[in-house]
């Protein structure tokens, strides 16, 4: 009897997890880790050292890190609507991206490589979060962010910009005032009239404006052209030792050509002809 327990104890052990095999093999050649599947929505919330806020210019933005399984990084960014939001990365890792409501907006492609493009329906702050699927993982991204321009968002950068050059024209001659409207040519040939106003104690006053727009205006996603008619009346003055001299009261009605580029996340004055 006892010969017959030893035998059938025998296939018992040979069978049991413990076995070593005496030529073991190297398990990560024969079966390498995967890439994690990505999950509907990320692990857990962003902390406010994990957020970078960006800004989308004219050319694409390249944002790159290193990131493991389970952490996140998060960038986030404003838009208004009717805008297009394109991402491309090379690298196996999980984006998710939510509009301002906290709606999750590319449920589809989560965890796909290659151009991705993105219709964002509304205005306000969006997120992009980012997380690994496999450790010690470097990526890039490379992100592009197109937003048309309406004619009344045109219009109204116009009139703000009318509105402005009493503060910007005459003291304190605002500098960073000029900066918020224009770029390009007409921001240069702003200073150059703000420093000739200074050095001949000029300065000018806009006592009333008005505009109509015409129909001739385009847009890209980059830049605009809009026509509008302009009817600007001003005075010039001139500050001597004892009191203000004034040079001259001019109504003015011209037809103008504005040039306008996306700057950032905004639009401004680039250039400005009469026609």
């Amino acid at each position: 009897m006892k010969q017959l327990l030893l035998y059938l104890s025998i296939p018992m052990i040979c069978g049991s997890p413990f076995y070593v095999s005496q030529n073991p093999v190297d398990s990560n050649q024969v079966n390498p880790p995967l890439p994690r599947d990505c999950q509907e929505k990320p692990t857990r919330p962003l902390e406010e050292e994990e957020v970078k806020k960006i800004f989308f210019d004219a050319i694409p933005l390249t944002e790159s890190g290193k990131i493991n399984v389970g952490e996140q990084i998060g960038y986030t960014f404003y838009s208004s609507s009717d805008s297009t939001l394109t991402y491309s990365t090379n690298e196996e890792i999980c984006i998710w991206v939510y509009a301002p409501d906290l709606e999750l907006i590319n449920p589809e492609n989560i965890q796909s490589t290659g151009e991705q493009q993105i219709s964002l329906t509304k205005d306000g702050k969006y997120t992009m979060q980012v997380s690994g699927r496999q450790n010690s993982q470097e990526f890039t991204i490379e992100m592009s962010l197109d937003t048309p321009l309406t004619r009344s968002q045109a219009v109204n950068l116009i009139q703000n910009w009318l509105e402005a050059k009493n503060r910007i024209f005459a003291p304190p001659y605002n500098q960073e005032l000029a900066a918020r409207y224009l770029t390009g040519q007409d921001y240069q040939d702003a200073l150059r009239l703000i420093k000739y106003l200074q050095e001949n104690k000029i300065y000018y006053r806009y006592s009333s404006h008005s505009t109509s727009v015409t129909d001739n205006f385009s847009y890209t996603a980059k830049s605009a052209t809009i026509e509008v008619m302009i009817r600007e009346r001003f005075q010039e003055y001139k500050k001597n030792e004892e009191d203000v001299e004034e040079i001259r009261d001019r109504l003015t009605t011209q037809r103008y050509r504005f040039e306008l580029q996306r700057i950032n996340d905004g639009w401004k004055i680039k250039n400005r002809y009469g026609i």
